[in-house]
C-alpha cells in the first residue's frame, strides 16, 4: 500500500512552472518555494551555494567550429593529404562520441570547483535523521529545479548529433578509400569524389545547425523538472510521518543541472569524504505518463534494478531500461562516475519533444502521471528499506505446499540449494504464518528464505 496521491505534487509543480534558468529570478523564486515547503513539513534544510566558471556549451561549440574548419580544409587538400584528413575527421567523430565523458571528467576535477567566479547557483539539501547511524547507510532522492530552453528541440539536437557522427565517420572512411585508389567506384557507378562532395555538404549543414543552437530562458520547465520536484515535495510529507528504518534520508534539489550537471558535481565535491559507496542516489527527472524509463548500470547494480523492476510490476507500470540516450544529461551520471549506486527514473512520450522549449508548460502535467511515478518511487524506497527481496523459488510440495525449496532466483541469478540447515515457523499477531529456511547453496553461500503462507510469496532475507 502506498500513501502517495499526486494532488500535492501537482500543486507544487504548478507553483514553480515558470522560466527558471540558472541565475535568473525564476530560479531564485523556485528555490524559495522549495525551502518554504520543506520547512513547513519539518525537514532540516541547508543551502549550498556554488559558482559556475564554465559550462559544456562553449566547449562543444568550439569543437564544432574546429570540425567545420577540418571539413573545409579537407575539401581543399583532398588530393595531397587524404590519409591525414581521414584520421583527423575520424578522430573528431570519436571525440564527439566521448564529449560527455570528457565533460564529466572536467566537471569532477578539483580544479573546476576551485574557481570562485561566474554565475552562482545553489543546491537545497533537506535531511531527516542524518545525525544517526543507520545500518543501510544513506538514501538520496534527487531532482533538479532549474529549467532552460533552446531554439533547437531536444529530439532535433539528438538526431542531428547522431547523424553528424555517422557522416563524419563515413567521410573519414572515404578518405582512406581515396588514399588507396582515387578512382574507386562505389555502389556500381558513384565515384568517391562525388560521394565525398555530398557528405561534405551534409556535414556542413549539420554543423551549422548545431552551432546555431542557443540557451534561452523561455521554458516553464513543467515536465522538466517541476514534475520531479513536485513528486519529492509530496514525498517529503509522507516520509516525515513514516520515516525509513534502515536509511537516513536526504532530499537533494540540485541547481544548474541544465547547464551540465553542475549542482550534482558540486554536492559530490563538497561531501565526498562523508559518503560511502553503499549510499544510494535515486534521481527523478520528468513525470508525464506510465511509460517509465530507468537509466543505470544494470551490470553493476543488478539488485537495485531487480527491485525497481519488481516495484514497477506492483505499480502496474511497464518499465524500460536505457543506460544512455544521446543528448540526455541526467544527474545520475555524476553519481555513477564516482562509483555510487544510482538510477534515474524518467518518462518518455510524445510530450517529451517539448522539453527545453517554450511549450513545456503546466498543461503537459497530469495528476495521474505524477501519482504513478510517485507511487513507484515510494514502492522502490520501501523495498530498499525492507530486509527482504522478492525471490522466485522452485520448491518440493509434500504433505503441504512449498514444503522445501530446491532452488531460488533473485534478479537474473539462480542458486541451487545443496542443504536445508533448519526450518522455523512463526506466527504474528494477525495470525499470519511464515516459514524461514536457512539453506546452503551449491556455490557455498548461506542464505535465509522466507515463505509467507498467506500470500504464497517467497523472499530472500538479507
Amino acid at each position: 500500500m502506498t500513501l502517495f496521491k499526486g494532488n500535492e505534487a501537482f500543486i507544487h509543480a504548478s507553483k514553480i512552472s515558470i522560466p527558471r534558468l540558472t541565475g535568473s529570478d525564476g530560479e531564485k523564486e523556485a528555490a524559495d518555494y522549495i525551502k518554504e515547503k520543506l520547512k513547513e513539513t519539518g525537514w532540516g534544510i541547508k543551502e549550498e551555494e556554488f559558482f559556475i566558471p564554465l559550462t559544456p556549451f562553449p566547449l562543444f561549440k568550439l569543437l564544432l567550429g574546429i570540425i567545420l574548419l577540418f571539413i573545409a580544409f579537407s575539401r581543399l587538400y583532398i588530393s595531397s593529404s587524404p590519409l591525414f584528413f581521414g584520421l583527423l575527421i575520424i578522430f573528431s567523430a570519436i571525440f564527439l562520441i566521448f564529449s560527455l565523458k570528457i565533460w564529466l571528467l572536467i566537471l569532477h576535477s578539483d580544479f573546476y570547483h576551485q574557481k570562485k567566479r561566474g554565475i552562482k547557483s545553489k543546491n537545497i539539501v533537506a535531511s531527516l535523521n542524518d545525525e544517526k547511524d543507520f545500518r543501510k547507510g544513506k538514501l538520496f532522492l534527487v531532482a533538479h529545479y532549474d529549467s532552460k530552453s533552446q531554439n533547437l528541440s531536444l529530439p532535433l539536437r539528438s538526431i542531428t548529433s547522431v547523424l553528424l557522427i555517422i557522416f563524419l565517420l563515413s567521410t573519414g572512411f572515404l578518405f582512406f578509400l581515396y588514399f588507396l585508389n582515387p578512382g574507386t567506384v562505389i555502389f556500381g557507378r558513384i565515384r568517391i569524389l562525388s560521394l565525398f562532395n555530398v557528405l561534405t555538404v551534409l556535414n556542413v549543414i549539420l554543423l551549422l545547425l548545431l552551432l546555431s543552437d542557443r540557451i534561452e530562458n523561455r521554458s516553464a520547465g513543467a515536465l522538466d523538472n517541476a514534475s520531479g520536484v513536485g513528486v519529492l515535495l509530496e514525498l517529503a510529507g509522507i516520509l516525515i510521518k513514516n520515516p525509513l528504518r534502515g536509511f537516513s534520508t536526504t532530499l537533494l534539489f540540485t541547481g544548474a543541472e541544465e547547464l551540465g550537471l553542475i549542482g550534482a558535481s558540486s554536492f559530490l565535491h563538497r561531501h565526498q569524504k562523508e559518503l560511502s559507496k553503499e549510499d544510494i542516489f535515486l534521481n527523478i527527472d520528468s513525470a508525464s505518463d506510465k511509460n517509465v524509463m530507468v537509466s543505470m548500470d544494470q551490470k553493476k547494480e543488478k539488485e537495485l534494478f531487480f527491485l525497481i523492476r519488481e516495484a514497477a510490476k506492483e505499480s502496474g507500470i511497464k518499465i524500460r531500461s536505457f543506460p544512455f540516450l544521446p543528448g540526455f544529461l541526467m544527474d545520475h551520471l555524476s553519481f555513477s562516475l564516482k562509483g555510487f549506486k544510482t538510477a534515474s527514473l524518467y518518462t518518455a512520450s510524445k510530450k517529451s519533444r517539448y522539453i527545453h522549449t517554450s511549450k513545456d508548460t503546466l498543461n503537459l502535467l497530469e495528476k495521474r502521471s505524477l501519482k504513478n511515478i510517485g507511487q513507484l518511487l515510494e514502492r522502490i524506497i520501501r523495498g530498499l528499506d525492507s530486509d527482504k527481496l522478492p525471490a522466485r523459488v522452485v520448491a518440493y510440495s509434500g504433505y503441504r505446499g512449498e514444503e522445501s525449496p530446491r532452488s531460488f532466483t533473485v534478479g537474473d541469478k539462480t542458486y541451487d540449494i545443496e542443504k536445508i540447515v533448519s526450518v522455523t515457523k512463526e506466527e504474528d499477531l494477525k495470525r499470519r504464518v511464515t516459514r524461514k529456511f536457512l539453506v546452503i547453496t551449491k556455490a557455498g553461500g548461506e542464505n535465509t528464505l522466507l515463505y509467507d503462507e498467506s500470500s504464497g510469496e517467497w523472499f530472500l532475507l538479507y
